[in-house]
């Protein structure tokens, strides 16, 4: 369980970076927005599919909506079973209305894909509620075209119900799309409202056999680097870590009418400063650049791939260049500080000013032992429940925040002064 609660501690942050722009984009009434994302709509594409059952218990990439405090666990938002004693697994949502206001229960997920005549987006959902359900919207982030629903009025519950529409339905709804041939979609949600619930009843949300049936971009077809990609994120991964002065070699195919295949890279967590710009060289139907030396500073960075008709971008393709450390053996990247660093740490601790705070540290360790007794630190964190410790947190929280303090005090005391009792 202690591993799990670090891992969630661990990934937190990164998560919660990895939906802001997103979230941003949402309103006081919980609309998607991605209007400040630029389009694509006129890129060639093919036929693509989204699908889940969830019968993996893997909740890929879906958070709720509106996002919670912490996406990167919420106890409320788990793959689950939602009608007792029948085994089908689908998304769970458990809504708490903490007050007699309007309640949301709701799913989104991001997606770069494109919608257009012929497309179809089917569900089944399943609001487990004795109250009245306002509606459940079928609803996408659509770029400059803004948010765009399917909205079902007073939904049927307490049973799973089938949910088609399509993209005559979106225009019908919609105005905006009306004469459109097709739309760049970067997320999909679901939107249930109960209108002033009652705080004594919570209610439960159930998602299952979620298809999206549209389009995208056709990708360049990688034959160098060997690549993965995962479906919550848009740029391909190469297989392999890069060195500094590595040769990087780049092949493929693109299933276009291009003249040009243009390459640029640029640093993953600063996008406006470019790195590198050229080109790919045709020869018959495969597009090679000519090996680049990676002569960039250690770090991440994003590729992007254009094809063009002329002045006319066709489609693009991202893929992630990391150029790793060297001389990371022995390095674990969770530790504070290595053997070397110890020692320089130790010696600026012995002079001047640094003097302060090393009795400081010293000083404190003792207190913090005579605060918290070592005979009453009991390990007891692996009986805690791995799956809904949140109801527990009081007891083992407290062994977290009670004891961190002095042990922090007592390893530097340990660590930069050889005390063997703090070390104890």
């Amino acid at each position: 369980m202690k591993k799990f609660f670090l891992l969630v501690l661990s990934i937190c942050f990164m998560a919660a970076t990895a939906y802001a722009q997103f979230s941003a984009k949402q309103n006081q009434h919980m609309q998607i927005n991605a209007a400040a994302v630029p389009t694509s709509n006129d890129f060639i594409v093919e036929k693509w599919a989204y699908t889940d059952n969830f019968e993996n218990r893997e909740l890929g990439a879906w958070a709720s909506y509106s996002l919670w405090q912490d996406n990167a666990y919420d106890q409320n938002f788990r793959t689950n079973t939602i009608v007792p004693g029948d085994p089908n697994i689908s998304i769970v949502q458990k809504v708490t209305p903490y007050s007699n206001v309007d309640n949301y229960a709701g799913a989104q997920k991001l997606l770069n894909m494109y919608f257009k005549p012929g497309g179809k987006i089917s569900l089944r959902y399943y609001l487990k509620t004795n109250e009245k359900v306002e509606f459940f919207k079928v609803r996408f982030a659509a770029g400059n075209y803004g948010t765009i629903d399917v909205t079902l009025p007073v939904p049927q519950t307490n049973k799973w119900v089938w949910v088609n529409v399509g993209f005559d339905d979106f225009v019908r709804e919609n105005p905006v799309l009306a004469g459109k041939n097709q739309v760049q979609i970067y997320a999909l949600g679901f939107l249930a409202k109960i209108p002033k619930a009652d705080p004594r009843m919570p209610f439960y949300l159930g998602l299952d056999d979620i298809s999206f049936k549209g389009w995208r971009a056709i990708a360049f077809q990688f034959a160098q680097p060997a690549v993965t990609r995962l479906p919550e994120f848009d740029p391909y991964i190469p297989l392999k870590h890069y060195s500094t002065n590595d040769l990087f070699n780049l092949s493929g195919r693109w299933p276009l009418k291009a003249d040009k295949v243009h390459l640029q890279i640029v640093s993953y967590t600063d996008q406006k400063t470019l790195i590198y710009d050229g080109v790919l060289a045709k020869n018959g139907d495969l597009w090679t650049m000519k090996p680049l030396k990676l002569t960039f500073p250690d770090g991440l960075y994003l590729a992007k791939l254009s094809a063009y008709s002329g002045k006319t971008q066709l489609s693009g393709t991202e893929f992630t260049l990391h150029i790793a450390p060297k001389n990371m053996a022995g390095k674990h990247p969770r530790l504070l500080f290595d053997a070397g660093k110890e020692k320089s740490i130790v010696q600026q601790l012995k002079e001047g000013d640094f003097r302060s705070v090393l009795d400081g540290i010293l000083k404190n360790a003792k207190i913090q032992r005579e605060k918290t007794p070592l005979a009453s630190l009991v390990y007891d964190l692996d009986q805690f429940p791995d799956e809904d410790w949140l109801p527990s947190w009081n007891a083992f929280g407290s062994h977290i925040y009670n004891t961190g303090e002095a042990l922090k005090d007592n390893a530097f005391a340990y660590s930069f002064n050889g005390d063997t009792i703090a070390g104890n």
